[in-house]
């Protein structure tokens, strides 16, 4: 089974998952039909095969990471270590990361991955959170075209998401990584770039910097 399917299937007892499309094995069968919930018996029947389209394409996630709660986790970072605070004070960018949030809103594929990994990947997530908001006080010195900013923030918050689509058993061990599990950690630059350039309209720009 596809890493991210097991992480997405994974979020189904605190989030509800459903079914945007007729998610098909590889043959066509019908796993899963539009609207349809993913419940348990829906997860059971999804991970014994692979899929005729990835499940991200099939799925949407209700009360997903908008932009309102996605700032509203950023400013919990920040606010939660006095340092970031202070500088958080000393540099006036809330109506930037509003709006910065907001493009980021316009991608409902970017919304469901990043509301997996706040759930699955909390770690990585948090530093998500901690890269976005800084790419934010950076483009503010230094980018006046606020389109520069929307692309530094977007890369920052997703320059991980790659790993999403490492094996899980693989991401919780701390050591005793073997070669070819460092190989595949080390491939997920690789795999956000090609995510991100699958996304027709996001900007290139953003995944060239993942």
């Amino acid at each position: 089974m596809d890493a991210y399917t097991k992480h997405l299937t994974n979020i189904r007892d605190t989030n509800t998952v459903v079914a945007t499309a007729d998610i098909c094995n590889a043959q066509g069968q019908l796993l899963v039909p539009t609207g349809a919930k993913i419940d348990e018996a829906a997860t059971n029947r999804i991970v014994k095969f692979k899929l005729l389209k990835p499940i991200e394409e099939c799925v949407a996630i209700e009360k997903d990471l908008d932009a309102k709660r996605l700032k509203i986790k950023i400013m919990e970072y920040v606010f939660a270590d006095p340092f970031l605070a202070e500088i958080n004070m000393l540099n006036d960018v809330s109506s930037l990361l509003q709006r910065c949030c907001e493009a980021y809103e316009r991608y409902p594929l970017l919304r469901q991955k990043m509301t997996v990994m706040s759930i699955e990947l909390n770690r990585t997530f948090q530093n998500a959170l901690f890269s976005s908001w800084f790419s934010v006080l950076i483009s503010s010195q230094y980018w006046p075209d606020e389109r520069y900013a929307h692309c530094a923030f977007i890369a920052a918050l997703t320059h991980d998401i790659g790993l999403m689509h490492i094996a899980p058993d693989i991401m919780l061990k701390e050591k005793d990584l073997t070669t070819n599990e460092i190989k595949q950690i080390h491939a997920h630059p690789i795999i956000g770039y090609r995510i991100l350039s699958g996304i027709g309209s996001l900007p290139v720009t953003i995944a060239a910097g993942v």
